[in-house]
């Protein structure tokens, strides 16, 4: 059975590999620390930025990394769905809150969203 380390590449690990943040990083340092067949990474920032970090991973001597590019949902559209009557644009950020007074339609939206991904 392989061993696959999932993860996120996030800031602290691009602040190590370019020397502004002491150690390896949290993905580096899990890579390390036990026997992986295959690194698969997330990322949502720039594909030259994902291209560096990648290099400096291989200069650690990680397994084999895999970098998806999927395409994230940067925003839901809805009308006419549930308590959303008119055209509603939500934009998706890296934190998104959603907020209001009950059935103001913020379950619609999440459960809107999950079925775009599926579809």
């Amino acid at each position: 059975m392989s061993t696959v380390l999932l993860a996120w590449i996030g800031q602290t690990d691009f602040d190590c590999a370019n020397g502004s943040r002491p150690g390896p990083g949290p993905i580096a340092a899990a890579a390390a620390a036990r026997s992986f067949d295959a690194l698969v990474l997330l990322s949502n920032y720039a594909p030259e930025r994902n291209r560096a970090y990648l290099d400096r991973l291989a200069e650690w001597h990680a397994p084999a990394v895999h970098l998806p590019n999927p395409s994230l949902i940067r925003a839901v559209e809805i009308e006419n769905f549930k308590g959303i009557g008119r055209p509603m644009r939500v934009e998706l950020r890296p934190v998104t809150l959603l907020f209001g007074a009950n059935s103001a339609g913020k379950s619609t939206v999440l459960r809107r969203s999950a079925t775009r991904t599926r579809s």
